[in-house]
């Protein structure tokens, strides 16, 4: 996942706890919108929350989730007289997730990334094995004969 421009890797039992508290946190997600300053806010106390009550207060990943919640929450506490809010009011969001939050549940979705050369060498020991027992069979068939 790409943060500021650098790429972090949620290991699986991150991904795992992000996932859960979502998964906790359905009906609250489903019922607000998250292009409003309260609705975040409320979602970051949530979020933090939990972090304490499941003792991850020390877990770097996981409280750099909080940290892009609590700068979200922040950058819509903006006054009307800025850009920002300008375009949102004139554009209607197609979901209720913003960016940010969508992105992080998005990446706690991912149950493992797979890299290629590990793929490309699993499928080229399928290939030699397929190989080898496609040659046996053809040596087998040899010595039977048809009437």
């Amino acid at each position: 996942m790409i943060i500021n421009g650098s790429s972090i890797k949620l290991e699986k039992e991150d991904r795992k706890m992000i996932n859960e508290f979502f998964t906790k946190n359905t009906e609250f997600i489903d019922n607000n919108s998250f292009y409003e300053y309260e609705n975040i806010k409320k979602f970051g106390d949530l979020y933090e929350q939990y972090l304490d009550e499941n003792n991850l207060s020390d877990n770097d990943i996981l409280k750099l989730f909080l940290a892009e919640i609590r700068y979200d929450q922040l950058s819509y506490k903006i006054t009307d007289n800025t850009a920002r809010m300008k375009v949102e009011k004139m554009v209607v969001p197609k979901n209720r997730l913003n960016e940010t939050i969508s992105k992080w549940y998005h990446e706690s979705k991912v149950y493992e990334y797979v890299s290629v050369s590990s793929v490309n060498k699993s499928l080229e020991m399928k290939l030699k094995q397929n190989a080898l027992e496609r040659q046996r069979s053809i040596d087998e068939a040899d010595n039977f004969i048809v009437r």
